[in-house]
């Protein structure tokens, strides 16, 4: 009965000591610790995709498994960014199966706190492949996006020898954020922008074009992103 009671214990103590999966780390790749003076920025990834560290190669998180948090220090003041890798993968590809092969896009990309910050705030969001990539997640509201803190990815492109149709990601930056109307739903397109332009064609304003024409312009977009590419 004691060997059986401590063969037990011996597995539950296993168990607990596995990380959670949805855990949280900081810069460098450790655990997240408790320091509520710290200015943070938590970033969910998608699950085909993976964050990457340009200067520690060797902190690599894949979305669905853990968040990354960015930290700044409670002392410090005004703008700040922070740069990282964005692997995008095809959709149904996670951590399990993910190779050259199936690797879409390669994104360079910054997570950055805004001007309007202080001492112990904290902000989330979550990165994605729908428009307008970044998101807001609980607890954070598009307010916060727009004038807080998120992430762009201002350069990256499809390295996926069959190209990236049905996956189309835009470079976008911080005007794309605030061209982008939240409020309306998107197109069914996911998106459109490079750096230093990008808006939400849903959610532009009315025309006194027809359907048709309307048609013929988002096409036209469409080919100039392509171009761009």
């Amino acid at each position: 009965m004691l060997s059986q009671y401590l063969a037990l214990l011996t597995a539950l103590t296993a168990i607990s000591a596995l990380p959670s999966p949805h855990s949280t780390k900081r810069d460098g790749g450790g655990e997240a610790e408790d320091n509520s003076n710290d200015i943070q920025l938590e970033v969910a990834l998608a699950g085909n995709s993976k964050y990457f560290d340009i200067t520690n190669q060797t902190d690599i998180i894949w979305g669905g498994t853990a968040n990354k948090q960015f930290t700044w220090g409670p002392n410090h003041d005004g703008y700040a960014q922070k740069p990282f890798w964005w692997l995008v993968y095809a959709e149904d590809v996670n951590e399990s199966n993910a190779n050259k092969d199936n690797l879409k896009y390669n994104m360079s990309c910054k997570a950055q706190i805004l001007e309007d910050h202080k001492a112990g705030d904290y902000y989330n969001v979550k990165l994605d492949t729908t428009a307008p990539y970044v998101h807001p997640t609980s607890g954070g509201d598009w307010n916060q996006i727009l004038k807080k803190a998120n992430v762009i990815c201002e350069t990256g492109e499809c390295v996926a020898k069959d190209g990236c149709k049905g996956l189309e990601i835009p470079k976008w930056d911080q005007t794309y954020l605030e061209k982008y109307d939240n409020s309306k739903p998107t197109s069914g397109k996911r998106g459109l922008g490079s750096s230093g332009v990008g808006y939400n064609l849903a959610g532009a304003e009315d025309s006194d074009t027809d359907d048709g024409d309307d048609k013929d312009f988002i096409d036209e977009v469409v080919d100039w992103f392509k171009d761009d590419d």
